[in-house]
């Protein structure tokens, strides 16, 4: 069942962003058609400048670094809603949060945004990551610059349907960690 819902959820994103599948207004009308900003456009990117040296066991504050999992540190640096994006080790993994956090060096932090935060996250934590990694496998380049980051094009419907896309992406992740939750558990039973 886990298998079956990831496989559909890739399938619905893929429909959805190509514009294969569309939401309608709540009087069964199409939305505008999407345009394409960049994402330097339609946010403001800046880079962490902690040093991992400063994460603590028990602190505060959310410090995110480039990998999966975040630490924690006394001190903050950033604060609203953010979207956090890998910019080595694993690379172009996406993290969204909003409240007080801190960054690593080598972590790009994407806020004041001119669209729905979520909407971009769910997008960007698909293509960005896709795009980064294919970058890295046709060069040497082990990391993402701010170059690469600011110049990604993302489609952009109306803020209605963005809204939309990202609370029906959210159900099936809801779902998803129901499931995963539930293997879990599972597994635990077993032993």
């Amino acid at each position: 069942k886990l298998e079956l819902l990831e496989t559909y959820k890739r399938g619905a994103m893929q429909k959805i962003f190509s514009q294969q599948v569309r939401f309608k207004e709540e009087n069964g009308e199409d939305y505008p058609d999407w345009e394409e900003k960049k994402l330097g456009e339609i946010s403001v990117i800046k880079t962490g400048k902690k040093d991992a040296n400063i994460a603590k066991s028990y602190g505060k504050y959310r410090f995110y670094t480039c990998s999966r999992d975040y630490l924690h540190a006394d001190v903050y640096s950033f604060e609203g809603e953010a979207i956090l994006v890998a910019g080595n080790a694993d690379v172009g993994l996406c993290h969204y949060y909003n409240g007080k956090f801190e960054a690593y060096q080598r972590t790009y932090v994407l806020q004041n945004f001119k669209t729905d935060g979520k909407y971009l996250y769910k997008y960007l934590s698909h293509f960005f990551r896709q795009y980064a990694l294919g970058l890295m496998q046709s060069s040497a380049m082990t990391y993402i610059t701010l170059g690469t980051l600011e110049n990604f094009t993302v489609p952009l419907p109306s803020e209605e349907e963005q809204q939309k896309i990202a609370t029906f992406l959210a159900t099936l992740d809801d779902k998803i960690t129901a499931e995963k939750s539930k293997l879990t558990a599972t597994r635990e039973f077993k032993k």
